[in-house]
């Protein structure tokens, strides 16, 4: 079984209740709680951020079913230089999505995202199932 980060929009999907994301998160997260995923402090910062405070119980028990991988200083490096590589080829590619697509290529994960074009060409291996894109 592979191992998977899973990113921002595929949380908040499940906050949202979509039926889509609950699918994908029980692929994502065994039964047994034990956190074969992961998700990135970015995505758990972009999911905090925006809470309304009665969700908050419900999305903090989400996330602690995550093992929550930090920024360090070589996430940083490899972020700054995927942001390079972008701009260098005429595209852009945000702070957030280089830190957790670094997060993703350091540790061998796989990235479960419903954003598969803001990490194309970055060398992310992307979960495969079917996802509605943005």
């Amino acid at each position: 079984m592979s191992a998977f980060l899973v990113d921002s929009d595929i949380v908040i999907s499940y906050t949202k209740r979509q039926p889509s994301a609950r699918a994908l998160l029980e692929v994502v997260i065994r039964e047994d709680d034990a956190p074969v995923s992961a998700i990135s402090a970015i995505t758990a910062f972009e999911v905090l951020q925006g809470l309304r405070h009665p969700e908050k119980p419900v999305i903090r028990r989400l996330l602690d079913s995550f093992r929550c991988l930090p920024v360090t200083e070589q996430t940083a490096h490899l972020a700054a230089t995927l942001v390079r590589r972008q701009r260098e080829r005429g595209h852009k590619l945000d702070m957030g999505d280089a830190l957790i697509a670094a997060t993703a290529l350091i540790h061998g994960l796989v990235l479960v995202t419903g954003n598969r074009r803001h990490f194309a060409d970055l060398g992310v291996d992307l979960y495969s199932e079917d996802w509605p894109t943005e």
